[in-house]
C-alpha cells in the first residue's frame, strides 16, 4: 500500500535521494524547500508523482499549516 510521505529539505542531496527512494516504491512524495527554484529543479528531476511546497523549516508555524494541509502524512 501507498504511503504519503513529507520530506522537508528534499530540493537536494540526501532529501532528494530519499524522495527518489520512496517514488521508486510507489509512495506518494511531497517534498519541502526554502527556495522555489531549487524546488522545482528537483521537482523536474523526479518527475510523475513527486509534489513540492515552498516551506520554510525554520517557521514553525509554516511547517504546522503544511502538515495540516498535507494531511494524513504516514512518513
Amino acid at each position: 500500500m501507498a504511503m504519503n510521505i513529507l520530506i522537508m529539505g528534499g530540493s537536494s542531496g540526501i532529501g532528494e535521494a530519499t524522495a527518489r527512494a520512496f517514488l521508486d516504491r510507489g509512495d506518494r512524495v511531497t517534498i519541502t524547500g526554502r527556495d522555489k527554484t531549487r524546488l522545482d529543479g528537483a521537482l523536474a528531476r523526479l518527475g510523475a508523482g513527486a509534489e513540492g511546497e515552498a516551506v520554510d523549516a525554520t517557521d514553525a508555524a509554516a511547517v504546522e499549516a503544511t502538515a495540516r494541509r498535507l494531511a494524513p502524512i504516514d512518513v
